[in-house]
């Protein structure tokens, strides 16, 4: 008896696992924030169109409008979003503190998250082609969202958080002169304004639009004013392009003299 359920136990596990594997973990439930704040605001009309799985990353899910020209990028809530029922359920002290400091972490996750889309929006758009933020009025709408399995799902978007983007295309690799003048450039006009990207690995945040190198991932972002003025500038400059030069030493030695030139001209 024991055998049989251990068996349907380990089976049940392998399948669960199996079809994370194969959706890289989306669920329509993953999107939804816990809060609706539906409103009369008009989408633009290509969310007419099925988006279609494009990735996942630590902060979002991203979908391809069925043209190619959109991205749609759904925060991940399921890490983040309130969750009341635990807030108010009444524990013992030292489950009550544990409970508290969960209930902080997620907060904080989200509150850095959304700080983050604002800065990409509202300070750095042309950088990163973020179009239009859905983070506190959502339209009353619905959308077709195609996951990796090819199976569609009707979704409210009313009790999500999402932003539209530019589709880029990724940085491809090995890098060329241009490219490595553009990430020089696009590092150097972020921290020019005060803006540091925690998270700047070269083969999934950065992108190709229009001959000009783009941040595709924007969820790492981080305002700090004094990372404009010297010294911090060119410190920063320096971490944010470390992985770079690594890149280079280890795969394009030959650009590495380059790169250095190219920095040494920013500085």
């Amino acid at each position: 008896m024991w055998k049989k359920v251990s068996l349907f136990i380990l089976l049940f596990a392998l399948s669960e696992r199996f079809c994370y594997l194969q959706t890289e973990g989306f669920r329509p439930s993953k999107i939804i924030s816990g809060t609706s704040s539906p409103s009369s605001l008009e989408l633009p009309a290509v969310c007419a169109q099925p988006f279609y799985f494009l990735g996942s990353g630590k902060q979002f899910y991203a979908f391809e409008s069925e043209d190619g020209t959109t991205v749609i990028k759904f925060i991940k809530q399921s890490r983040r979003r309130p969750l009341p029922w635990l807030a108010n359920l009444s524990l013992p002290t030292g489950l009550s503190n544990l409970r508290d400091s969960y209930l902080q972490k997620r907060e904080k996750r989200l509150k850095e998250l959304l700080e983050s889309c604002r800065i990409a929006s509202q300070e750095i758009a042309d950088e990163t082609g973020v179009i239009a933020t859905y983070l506190e009025n959502q339209p009353s709408a619905s959308m077709t969202l195609v996951d990796k399995l090819g199976i569609a799902h009707q979704v409210d978007l009313g009790s999500t958080q999402f932003l539209l983007q530019k589709k880029a295309a990724l940085l491809t690799s090995p890098l060329s002169h241009d490219s490595i003048d553009g990430m020089v450039k696009l590092t150097s006009t972020l921290a020019l304004k005060g803006i540091v990207n925690l998270d700047p690995m070269i083969k999934r945040n950065f992108g190709v639009m229009e001959n000009r190198v783009m941040l595709i991932d924007f969820g790492s972002l981080k305002k700090d004013p004094q990372v404009a003025f010297y010294p911090d500038f060119q410190k920063t400059l320096f971490l944010q392009l470390l992985g770079v030069r690594h890149h280079l030493q280890n795969k394009q030695p030959e650009y590495v003299a380059y790169f250095d030139e190219q920095m040494q001209k920013t500085l």
